[in-house]
């Protein structure tokens, strides 16, 4: 059979169980099995980070404040979703692609893929066929595991190594297939794609990382300015993919910032919304108020009329924000349903704006 060398290897890391909750895109391009091109990016999930997740991949709430959201980054790599695509555990992978694409509503790519995890499995006889594994089966370059880049750029080396092993074409899926099957239940439950969050939970915004080698964590230093992406310099393009992984090596933990740095959004006149408010439409109340609690501003909004949300994945048409610091709050200064409206362009209303504006 002829060798598949022109494929794109795909890794993704996420913020909590959900599949959604994509924070981190590793792209390896390889073309007649040379690399041709890295993308890295970070990506805000709009959703809380779990603690445990943050240990495994060091990314925090902290460091994709100021990333783009999937649909954004989608524009950017989706060009690269055309052929093949290769993942190691793809049962993953791409339930987490195809889970965010049907949650933003985007259009189905067409391509098909592999698992390296499954291939490996059937051709050889190794006692751990995880990726980091097999890495050391083959000799790789060690490299910064669950760094989505790096873990791209070892699953397309261990491609091209696995196809010398065998014929691979049993384990070639669809991607079209596997996405149609999932909109049949969909359809059949009457579910209907759209943006959820998760429960919400305590956002984690300590950070450890797993050093080259050994396994131990240690605390990263505050940066002064959060790095979203690894260079795409691609002057390496006509090397073998080994020193492409040897490179990846050296690419530090993307993007992290201490639980001690302050948000990027600052608390002035431009971060609210000083526009007149509709008090017909719908509200999230969040944060601590002065002088009043939460409940009685819902009241205040109910009587003018207005609806009120109990969770950011109703789509509320303002965020009301109350003026006392929240010490507790997983983000920082402001709750989290806070970044997440800024995020999605959703009005944040301050509470002296709020009560100025309410109809007497």
């Amino acid at each position: 059979m002829a060798m598949l060398d022109t494929f794109t290897a795909l890794d993704f890391e996420t913020a909590n169980s959900d599949r959604t909750s994509v924070c981190s895109i590793g792209l390896a391009r390889v073309e007649n099995g040379r690399l041709v091109e890295r993308i890295h990016r970070l990506i805000n999930p709009l959703q809380p980070f779990l603690y445990w997740n943050t240990q495994i991949h060091g990314i925090s709430a902290f460091d994709v404040r100021d990333a783009p959201a999937f649909p954004e980054v989608w524009e950017e790599v989706g060009r690269l979703f055309g052929d093949v695509v290769v993942a190691h555990n793809a049962a993953f992978d791409i339930s987490c692609l195809k889970a965010t694409i049907e949650r933003f509503g985007i259009e189905y790519p067409k391509f098909k893929y592999f698992c390296t995890l499954n291939i490996s499995r059937r051709f050889l006889k190794t006692p751990s066929h995880k990726l980091d594994a097999l890495a050391r089966y083959y000799n790789l370059p060690s490299f910064h595991h669950h760094n989505a880049l790096a873990d791209a750029i070892a699953c397309a080396e261990i491609f091209l190594r696995l196809e010398r092993c065998g014929d691979v074409c049993a384990y070639e899926r669809d991607f079209l297939e596997c996405a149609g099957k999932s909109a049949a239940r969909r359809a059949k439950s009457g579910k209907t794609a759209g943006v959820q969050m998760a429960p919400k939970r305590r956002a984690d915004s300590s950070f450890k990382v797993f050093q080259n080698g050994g396994g131990a964590r240690e605390s990263q230093a505050c940066k002064s300015a959060m790095t979203t992406e690894i260079s795409e310099d691609i002057s390496t393009a006509n090397t073998p993919l080994n020193n492409a992984l040897r490179a990846a090596r050296k690419i530090s933990p993307v993007g992290r910032i201490s639980y001690s740095a302050k948000p990027s959004y600052q608390k002035d006149d431009s971060f609210f919304y000083n526009g007149p408010v509709d008090f017909t439409k719908t509200f999230f109340v969040a944060g601590r108020f002065a002088g009043m609690d939460g409940s009685y501003v819902r009241s205040l909004i109910t009587r003018c009329g207005g609806k009120i949300a109990d969770d950011m994945a109703e789509y509320p048409d303002y965020v009301i924000a109350g003026s006392r610091q929240d010490f507790c709050a997983p983000c920082g200064e402001f709750p989290e349903a806070v970044y997440i409206a800024k995020k999605l362009n959703i009005p944040v209303v301050g509470e002296a704006s709020f009560l100025r504006q309410l109809p007497e």
